[in-house]
């Protein structure tokens, strides 16, 4: 279902942050979450699919590198049978404090750019902006 209605990939070209602030609740750090809180989230992309060459030539690169680093992590990570002591409170909090991290986004803006018309839902074909001429992508901005 999904397929069908989203584009096979998206490449991120900018992505910029107004403001982050980081709330930590130290002396309950245990059992309060994290909050990340952003403001001014602005995202810029274009839409690719499955039948676009380049783009298949990017993610599998892409998809080999990823896989590379992953199992050299893996080869290289420390092997450790320890339930108790140090080590084992260190990654019960390290555990806790990604599982309970919280982000909320006050302002986010998408652009999505594309070279294909098919991309444009037809509904907003008129709010389509060219952004330079012929052979520009097709700008459509959500909010």
């Amino acid at each position: 279902f999904f397929h069908d209605c989203w584009p096979c990939g998206l490449e991120i070209l900018q992505a910029t942050i107004k403001e982050v602030k980081v709330r930590i609740p130290w002396s309950q750090i245990m059992t309060q979450s994290i909050l990340v809180i952003m403001q001014d989230v602005e995202v810029r992309a274009v839409v690719h699919c499955e039948d676009e060459v380049d783009w298949q030539t990017v993610v599998a690169h892409m998809q080999r590198s990823y896989l590379r680093n992953q199992h050299d992590r893996v080869e290289h990570a420390p092997f450790s049978t320890l339930t108790s002591g140090p080590t084992a409170a260190f990654e019960q909090l390290r555990q806790r404090l990604v599982d309970g991290l919280q982000v909320q986004v006050n302002r986010a803006e998408l652009v999505l750019e594309s070279r294909h018309a098919r991309h444009i839902p037809s509904h907003s074909l008129s709010s389509a902006v060219p952004e330079g001429g012929a052979g520009s992508p097709t700008r459509e901005v959500l909010r």
